[in-house]
Formats: structure tokens, C-alpha cells, sequence
């Protein structure tokens, strides 16, 4: 029997999103070897917030921010400046490799050093994230929580 629609707030919405994502993402960051850096653009904030968190939590060998500065309403420790993301993908002073590096970069984004995380040195990730969760449902989280049946 149907319930009819239901109205999802901004949270539930970002909660699926992130159960599709997270574990696509952490089979990436785990198969990625040292030194290499990944990007990921124009996600929602909330949604790149939440995927940073979860995924710092779950997958300690990776460097893992969002690209901005004190003017987001960010926590300061999930946000990186565009020098200090240039400074991440460089080698460390003794060189050697950086752990794998993960970047969200946020709508409109607009910096100095633009053309240092481009798809030129950094893995885009947009296009293979929606690829491997097309074929995934919202059904099994829908049903976990409380959502109803979701067709």
C-alpha cells in the first residue's frame, strides 16, 4: 500500500546522498597510491561536509578537505586555502609522498591558484561517482530510515 509522497528535508537528502557515496569513495581512496590527488567539484557544502567527516573517520591514510577560507561556515580543520592545497600536492621536503589527497571544491569557486588542482593534476571524480552509484537505490535507506517504500 502507498503513503503517497513525502516531503525529504535537506538532511535526509544529504544522509542518502552519503550513504551512496561514502563507500564508493573509500574503495577510491584505498586504491589510490601515495602522492596521488583527487577532486571532486560543485558539490553541495553540506553534502561536502558530511562526506568529509564520514570518510576522514573511516579512511585515516588520506589527506581529505574542502577548498575555501575563514568565510565559509565551515568547520576551520575540514577547510584547506588554495596555497596550502598546492603545498599538499607537492612532495614532502624530504621527498617523499604525500598520502593520497581528496578535495571537494565548492560551487563557484574562484581562486588565484586554480590552475594547480585542475583535471590536469587532479583525478576528477564527479563523473565516476555518479557512474558507480547510478544503478544504486535509495530503497535500503529509505527503509532503514523511516522514509516509507521509495519506488
Amino acid at each position: 500500500m502507498s503513503t503517497g509522497f513525502q516531503e525529504l528535508h535537506d538532511n535526509q537528502v544529504i544522509q542518502a546522498l552519503e550513504a551512496l557515496f561514502v563507500p564508493y569513495l573509500k574503495e577510491v581512496l584505498g586504491s589510490r597510491g601515495c602522492g596521488h590527488c583527487m577532486r571532486i567539484a560543485d558539490l553541495q557544502l553540506d553534502l561536502a561536509v558530511a562526506l568529509t567527516q564520514t570518510l576522514r573517520r573511516e579512511v585515516q591514510d588520506a589527506n581529505i578537505f574542502i577548498l575555501g577560507d575563514s568565510t565559509i561556515a565551515v568547520e576551520p580543520d575540514l577547510l584547506v586555502s588554495s596555497t596550502k592545497l598546492v603545498e599538499l600536492r607537492n612532495l614532502l621536503p624530504d621527498g617523499s609522498l604525500r598520502p593520497p589527497l581528496l578535495v571537494f571544491l565548492p560551487p563557484n569557486l574562484q581562486t588565484n591558484a586554480e590552475d594547480s588542482f585542475n583535471v590536469a593534476s587532479f583525478e576528477e571524480l564527479v563523473r565516476p561517482l555518479f557512474r558507480a552509484t547510478s544503478g544504486k537505490s535509495a530503497k535500503t535507506y529509505g527503509k532503514k530510515n523511516g522514509l516509507g517504500q521509495i519506488p
